[in-house]
């Protein structure tokens, strides 16, 4: 039996962190300054540096690329069921790469590859001590590599506490892999993202990660980010990509009754797309404990903004709910939500289409059940 459902039959909670759990919530909405990159401008890593050459070469030979993405999921004790249960479903699409003599622990690159995370990791305060307990543990048996952007709890501040983003960089922007004394039990190693903004650079798509900080906005004191954000894209066309993903965690649209869209995004967006001449294939966005899926006329194209953001922190009872008398921009259209049940994206990338799939969780008892799947309530299609 899977440990997570030995938890839940005996009532055994996950290992706690050295936090008190019983601290009052704290979170400050400042922008934070961001830490210095570890790697190189202009902040690139490549897929086969994740995977190995073999499995990045099988994804250019096949022309299909799977990945997995959500955002939201760190928690404390009323997400862990929901959080469980997503990284439980994910693992399910998750295939080994069999052998003659039986499985092997590759994975089988039909399935999906790695986890791309859209942000906030960790509740409340990207506290190093929580990441055994809200990141490392609820995955210990999800096989592919896990890379993120952050969100706005990754960076928050306590007083007196750690400087920003501190474990969000040990742990995804170190220079080498290593195991770290957060991993706990876990066997998976730090990854070794270049900056807290980057590019992932994959045989098929190019998802450029932006850094929304606190405050949901990209600078604060000059368009770096911005103007960053503008060379990628134009790079990204000059490279011939076909599909150019934009990720970020606060939402430029949202309808829901809690946090909302973020015009200062969607103004940062907008002008790096002007300035480059290049329109993306899809925006992928969290924050919001929800799923919605946006259709925004964008030069001619039909261009999906999706939140997914109920990766687990919002447990079964505490999704946000959309607010029946918004309605989002013009030329932007609500197609598609969820706000019933946790879930997770799978995303698919061929040569000829990107394709999206919503899955949501089932509820307990039966969140751990391999027999009753996650339910797909969405999916969205969009040629290249």
């Amino acid at each position: 039996m899977d440990v997570r459902a030995l938890r839940h039959v005996f009532g055994i909670h996950r290992r706690r962190s050295s936090l008190d759990s019983s601290s009052k919530f704290h979170f400050s909405g400042a922008f934070e300054p961001l830490p210095p990159p570890t790697g190189s401008y202009p902040f690139r890593l490549d897929l086969e540096d994740v995977l190995g050459r073999p499995a990045a070469t099988r994804i250019a030979e096949a022309g299909k690329l799977v990945f997995h993405c959500v955002g939201d999921t760190g928690n404390r004790s009323h997400g862990a069921e929901a959080q469980d249960s997503v990284a439980f479903h994910m693992e399910q699409q998750v295939k080994p790469l069999l052998h003659p003599e039986g499985p092997s622990p590759e994975i089988d690159t039909d399935g999906p590859s790695f986890f791309y995370h859209l942000g906030d990791v960790v509740y409340y305060n990207g506290e190093r001590a929580r990441y055994e307990e809200q990141f490392y543990d609820p995955y210990l048996h999800y096989p592919p590599p896990i890379v993120a952007i952050a969100g706005n709890h990754d960076g928050s501040t306590v007083p007196g506490g750690e400087s920003s983003l501190r474990g969000f960089m040990e742990n995804f922007c170190a220079a080498q892999p290593r195991h770290t004394w957060m991993a706990g039990q876990s066997n998976r190693t730090t990854m070794i993202q270049p900056n807290v903004y980057w590019t992932f650079k994959t045989p098929l798509a190019t998802i450029i990660g932006l850094y929304s900080n606190v405050s949901g906005e990209l600078d604060h004191e000059g368009p770096v980010q911005e103007n960053w954000l503008t060379s990628e894209l134009k790079a990204a066309a000059a490279d011939e990509a076909k599909c150019i993903l934009v990720a970020v965690h606060h939402p430029p649209y949202s309808l829901d009754d809690t946090h909302g869209g973020h015009i200062a995004i969607q103004d940062a967006l907008n002008r790096a797309f002007t300035a480059s001449g290049v329109t993306p294939t899809a925006v992928l966005t969290a924050h919001v404990h929800d799923f919605q899926r946006f259709e925004r006329q964008l030069n001619g194209r039909k261009v999906p903004y999706v939140v997914a953001g109920a990766g687990g922190f919002a447990g079964y009872s505490k999704l946000h709910q959309l607010k029946s008398t918004q309605s989002p921009a013009p030329g932007v259209e609500l197609v598609a939500s969820n706000a019933k049940l946790p879930g997770f994206l799978q995303i698919t990338v061929t040569r000829e289409s990107l394709t999206g799939e919503y899955f949501t969780v089932p509820q307990p008892p039966n969140h751990l059940n391999a027999k009753i799947p996650a339910e797909r309530v969405d999916d969205f299609s969009v040629p290249l």
